[in-house]
């Protein structure tokens, strides 16, 4: 019994295929997206910011395939939302005003977003749940103290949906004034 003959390809079959698999190297980058290109350049990581203050940076708006949105969180608080960026311009800017009264820390975080979380971004603002009892008086609390029992410190995970861009932690001085 003979065994089939291994074929070698011709010098034709190889052409064909190097120009197939050239057409495809040219043609593959502008199938892939480019990774999103947004700045948050102020505040600076960690600076100290009055409790209401303008957040500013840069972006390029090739990069942008779904909607950007510039979010902000208080240590052991939720994200809200400060506002969309139209990166039409390449530039943006917003004002920030956090809740707290003291000295606390606060995230900005730029993210891109789908379309779900677009819509509920830009509608209406959701009220936060009412408390109805302290944290020391919940069950499963072992301390007798008010204050501490179940309080997040550190800060959320992001929203389903959202794509974290660029992010930045600023301090919050106590009784500082918005003088821009």
């Amino acid at each position: 019994m003979t065994s089939p003959a291994i074929r070698l390809p011709t010098l034709r079959t190889v052409g064909i295929a190097g120009a197939a698999l050239g057409a495809v190297g040219l043609a593959a980058p502008f199938f892939i997206p480019p990774d999103p290109v947004a700045t948050i350049d102020v505040p600076a990581e960690n600076a100290m910011v009055a409790r209401c203050f303008v957040a500013k940076g840069r972006v390029d708006p090739s990069t942008i395939g779904r909607p950007l949105w510039l979010l902000e969180a208080e240590a052991g608080e939720r994200w809200r939302e400060v506002g969309r960026v139209y990166p039409a311009p390449g530039t943006w800017g917003g004002r920030v005003c956090a809740s707290g009264s003291g000295l606390t820390k606060v995230r900005l975080a730029l993210v891109l977003v789908d379309d779900d979380l677009d819509a509920k971004l830009a509608g209406p603002p959701i009220p936060e749940p009412e408390e109805d009892l302290p944290d020391w008086l919940k069950p499963g609390c072992t301390t007798q103290q008010q204050g501490g029992c179940g309080r997040r410190h550190g800060f959320s995970p992001l929203p389903a949906g959202a794509t974290m861009v660029e992010a930045v932690d600023v301090r919050v001085a106590a009784g500082a004034r918005f003088d821009r």
